[in-house]
């Protein structure tokens, strides 16, 4: 047998007798198999043939590893019959006992066949090294020799570092001055230095007398008020207008406003706004597109824009003479979102006075079969003024 075939079978020995232990220790615990479910976990460490027993969920130190094994294995096929037995000794005579009633004789058992030869075992690792053993307490102190003779005079030693250096000592007494050395040569110009602080700001002078007056500017030109926003005018049953949609003169509305007729002033207050000089309406101009599809069978929708004006915030708007305009095409039968319609009325000469107050507003009015319709739109109206 080869050395390490030897060595081999010395570790393999070792780790079996090893398990056999853990096994009897692992049984002599109360409930052990039970709680780990019939099996038993151990560290192995090859390099010191030692088996250390552990749990299921347990880790091993680094360098052994973790195996497992049943408490209890299957059961195996049943055995070969064995061999007959020697002949045991003679026991003592019994007394007699009573006669029993004669048995029925047994069947033969069939002998069972051989189990096949278990694969061998890896090799276990070698086991960690043990621990120290305890320090073994002192002895006794033993008696106190005799004095020996003197020892003969030792050789002299080497000699020591250099210790360090001392401190510095005490400065000496000024010397008498020199004489007064030659003038050097003058030295170059040095760079310019940097620029001072600003200086504090003077007083401030007196105001100059008041130039003349300039000449009188010319009158501005035309100008276009525009109001943009939504609207949405009704008419009642029977076709004639119920509420009217608002516009102001100058800006955008964001949601829309409505009211009856006639007009009070507190009811428009959102879109109202002050005409910014004296002029003359020449031309009054808008456009719409519908918000929504529109079923308008055997009725046709107009649409009518004109501006309302007042002479102070206080009296109630009415409609100005003259800018009633009507847009085309009319709306009728079937009426998909953003169909446009417009209008344009020119030629007029409506004067307006710098401080009235001023807004558009737009009527519906349904004409053929008579009916109560709300129309939503967006749109703008514009007027022109010189």
């Amino acid at each position: 047998m080869t050395s390490r075939q030897h060595s081999s079978t010395r570790i393999r020995g070792t780790l079996v007798a090893s398990a056999l232990g853990a096994l009897l220790l692992w049984l002599s615990l109360p409930n052990t198999a039970t709680a780990a479910q019939n099996r038993i976990y151990a560290c192995v460490n090859a390099d010191f043939s030692t088996l250390s027993l552990t749990s299921k969920r347990a880790g091993c130190p680094k360098g052994e590893q973790k195996i497992s094994w049943r408490i209890r294995g299957p059961r195996g096929p049943k055995g070969a019959r064995g061999a007959k037995g020697a002949p045991g000794r003679d026991g003592q005579t019994g007394s007699a006992g009573a006669n029993g009633a004669n048995g029925l004789n047994g069947r033969d058992g069939r002998d069972g066949t051989n189990g096949a030869n278990g694969a061998n075992g890896e090799n276990g690792q070698d086991g960690a090294q043990g621990n120290a053993g305890a320090t073994g307490s002192a002895g006794a102190t033993g008696s106190v020799g005799a004095t020996g003779s003197a020892g003969a005079t030792g050789a002299t030693g080497l000699i020591g570092v250099t210790g360090p250096e001392g401190p510095i000592g005490p400065t000496g007494v000024t010397g008498a001055a020199g004489d007064d050395g030659t003038t050097g040569a003058q030295g170059a110009t040095g760079a310019t230095g940097a620029s001072g602080a600003t200086g504090a700001s003077g007083a401030t002078g007196a105001s100059g007398a008041t130039g003349a007056t300039g000449a009188p500017g010319t009158d501005g030109g035309a100008a276009v008020l525009t109001g943009n926003g939504p609207m949405v005018p009704t008419t009642l049953i029977g076709g004639l207008p119920g509420q009217i949609g608002l516009l102001p003169l100058s800006g955008t509305l964001d949601q829309s406003q409505s009211t009856n007729t006639p007009i009070a002033f507190n009811q428009v207050k959102g879109v109202t706004q002050a005409i910014p000089r004296d002029g003359v309406v020449t031309s009054i101009s808008g456009w719409f597109y519908n918000d929504v599809a529109l079923s308008l069978i055997g009725t046709t929708v107009e649409l009518t824009g004109s501006m309302y004006v007042s002479s102070d915030a206080f009296s109630s708007p009415t409609e100005m003479p003259g800018t009633r305009c009507t847009a085309a095409p009319g709306l009728t039968g079937l009426i998909t979102v953003g169909t446009i319609s417009y209008f344009t009325c020119t030629g007029l000469s409506l004067p307006v006075t710098s401080g009235s107050i001023g807004f558009f507003g737009l009527e519906a009015k349904a004409l053929g079969l008579p009916l109560a319709a709300t129309i939503p739109v967006t749109g703008s109206i514009s007027v022109g003024l010189n």
